[in-house]
């Protein structure tokens, strides 16, 4: 899929804004064709945690990338892995992801070339097995299962994986905002080996 992989990990608050900052305003993505966004971390709503127990606003997230002129009218792809609200569910041998986030975008015409995909739905809790992430794992194994397709229907199939890992304890949403189809893998181009791995 020949994507360059930047990680930040273990930031502050402070830190994830300079971040953020250096991406809205200092960041050339002229030669990209997209952008991937994984985020992780403990929250409230509409508000993610660094490690001082700072917050950030999710919107925070969004609008650094969508203010980013190399990326107007470039498919923009988010997707967080946190809990959006206090409701939860028990179950055995999977623990609580304790974190919280919600989204408030309506109506930005730069909007329109975003797909943002939660962990789960709105006001429940998000849950990780003894091996981690659920959903980051449900999403690397079905773009590599299906790399073939288009992001909506990968995205379809993780909602129907976490739904029977879970015992229908947990549902993932997405709002796909994109004007047409996106794939990791374009049909004319030659396949490589690569694979996504968590």
């Amino acid at each position: 899929m020949n994507f360059e992989i930047v990680k930040y990990l273990d930031k502050t608050s402070k830190e994830i804004e300079e971040i953020l900052w250096d991406i809205e305003f200092k960041t050339n993505f002229s030669k990209d064709s997209c952008v991937v966004v994984f985020v992780s971390s403990h929250g409230q709503k509409e508000k993610i945690f660094g490690i001082d127990s700072e917050y950030v606003y999710t919107n925070n997230f969004f609008n650094a990338f969508n203010k980013n002129q190399t990326l107007s009218n470039k498919p923009k792809l988010f997707f967080i892995d946190t809990c959006r609200g206090n409701n939860e569910f028990e179950i055995e041998s999977i623990k609580k992801n304790t974190n919280l986030v919600d989204l408030n975008l309506f109506c930005i015409d730069h909007f329109k070339h975003n797909l943002i995909a939660y962990s789960t739905i709105e006001n429940f809790m998000s849950y990780m097995s003894n091996n981690g992430s659920i959903f980051i794992k449900n999403i690397c194994n079905e773009i590599n299962k299906y790399e073939d397709d288009d992001i909506s229907s990968i995205l379809r199939n993780v909602n129907n994986e976490i739904a029977k890992e879970t015992q229908n304890k947990q549902l993932s949403e997405f709002q796909d905002r994109f004007l047409a189809n996106f794939y990791f893998q374009p049909k004319n181009e030659k396949k490589d080996k690569n694979k996504i791995h968590i």
